[in-house]
């Protein structure tokens, strides 16, 4: 007669597989346990098989997985589904998630909703979400007052979603700074990009084009960009053949 206590060991020896990098054992040991109707063994399986790159049978372990409790495999299966170009099933899963309590698939389900157009519904989202003091409530502030600097909003309210999103957003104090410029505040935004520079890749072009048009640190500029390209930004790289033509052009 086989136990739930057998099956339980037959998860926590495919665990141990994973850990170890025998995936083939792993996924002889979560096959057997699902095979018994264990829920965390197809979510275990369904994360295997995604990460071998069998989407189509990830995604029908984890949806057996959401259907039998596991929360968890809501996220994950969406995040199979957007793979396998299945958006519409995708958002399901999302909000499924979300609706559980799984702030993360609440997370995916705004920026789908934002990838698809409709970026009222992604801020419905993320304005509730923002309402949480958890760090992924801090980031959807982060999100809102980005999204608000951008189309031109300076008012309180974005500011202080902006300073909730520090740490949390990385585009967060690139925006703060730029609503400090305008003002004329240029040392408080210099030393927010400063403090950022190493986290937020959109700081670089920020702190670049402020310290070379405001403090006439050119040296400190090239600094900046180049910690943007190393980035990986190309308007780091932009910025920074821009400033080195223009000192060589300089008499």
């Amino acid at each position: 007669m086989i136990t739930g206590a057998y099956v339980l060991d037959l998860v926590d020896l495919g665990n141990d597989a994973m850990d170890s990098g025998d995936l083939a054992a792993a996924e002889k040991y979560f096959r057997a346990a699902a095979e018994q109707g264990n829920a965390d063994a197809y979510f275990d399986l369904g994360n295997l098989l995604q990460q071998q790159g069998q989407l189509d049978s990830a995604a029908e372990h984890l949806s057996r997985a959401w259907a039998m409790g596991v929360v968890d495999a809501a996220l994950n299966l969406g995040l199979v589904l957007q793979s396998l170009r299945r958006d519409d099933e995708a958002e399901v899963a999302f909000r499924n998630g979300w609706e559980a309590g799984d702030d993360g698939a609440g997370h995916e389900l705004a920026w789908s909703l934002r990838e698809r157009g409709d970026t009222a519904g992604a801020r419905r989202v993320f304005r509730k979400m923002s309402r949480e003091k958890s760090y992924l409530g801090r980031k959807a502030a982060g999100v809102l007052g980005t999204w608000a600097e951008m189309n031109g909003k300076r008012d309180k309210k974005t500011i202080e979603r902006l300073t909730r999103g520090l740490w949390a957003y990385q585009d967060a104090a690139p925006a703060l700074a730029t609503i400090l410029v305008e003002r004329g505040d240029f040392m408080t935004a210099r030393d927010l990009l400063e403090e950022h520079i190493a986290y937020s890749p959109r700081a670089s072009v920020r702190l670049g084009n402020l310290l070379n048009d405001h403090f006439g640190d050119r040296e400190g500029a090239e600094a900046a960009f180049l910690i943007g390209v190393a980035a990986g930004d190309a308007h780091a790289k932009d910025n920074l053949d821009e400033l080195r033509a223009s000192l060589n052009a300089a008499p």
